[in-house]
């Protein structure tokens, strides 16, 4: 586990590329980590900042449109097949954990994860890490975003997967005890926690 500021992550990796179940802490080369998008140009991105800080109702907002589209085009948004359902269970679920998240602060443990997820890393947010050291979020997209509107600094994450590239400046980083550029980096502030 490391600690990330939520409000320094700015892209997602876009798709599933990797499996939380079979690839948690696996090395992986190729150039798989060029598939990202910004998070703020994201719907989620928008929709949940006009919920929360401008107080807009979720019709209101970017991301209710862009599930209205899922839906329609995919048959399918966060696992709801119908935009009533979605708005019934998913919407309710965002409006209680940032409230969750206002009151408790991040719980990496928290008992009310949404209940259509079944993965073995529930209530994890997993990163990936890019060649360059630049954290790329893979699950938990929501609670790093609703984690910054709100002022949390840090929370815990897992890494997925970590490019070989990284992986290989990191040791060298280590081994030969180098402090720059990369000093305050999460991946290597957690070893020096150990």
């Amino acid at each position: 586990m490391i600690d990330i500021d939520p409000s320094e992550i700015r892209y997602r990796t876009k798709g599933r590329l990797f499996s939380p179940k079979y690839d948690i802490g696996r090395i992986r080369s190729g150039d798989w980590s060029k598939n990202k998008e910004l998070i703020k140009k994201h719907p989620i991105w928008s929709g949940l900042h006009s919920r929360y800080v401008e107080g807009l109702d979720w019709q209101d907002t970017e991301y209710y449109e862009w599930a209205r589209g899922e839906i329609v085009q995919k048959g399918v948004c966060n696992g709801y097949t119908d935009l009533d359902n979605f708005q019934k269970y998913r919407l309710k679920y965002i409006d209680r954990l940032y409230e969750s998240l206002l009151e408790d602060g991040f719980q990496n443990d928290r008992n009310d994860i949404d209940s259509k997820r079944s993965d073995s890393h529930r209530g994890n947010i997993l990163v990936n890490i890019a060649e360059d050291g630049e954290l790329h979020i893979y699950e938990g997209l929501h609670r790093v975003i609703l984690s910054s509107i709100i002022g949390i600094d840090k929370i815990p994450a897992r890494v997925l997967v970590t490019h070989r590239e990284w992986q290989m400046k990191r040791e060298m980083m280590i081994n030969e005890n180098i402090d720059v550029p990369y000093s305050s980096h999460p991946d290597l502030l957690s070893l020096s926690e150990k």
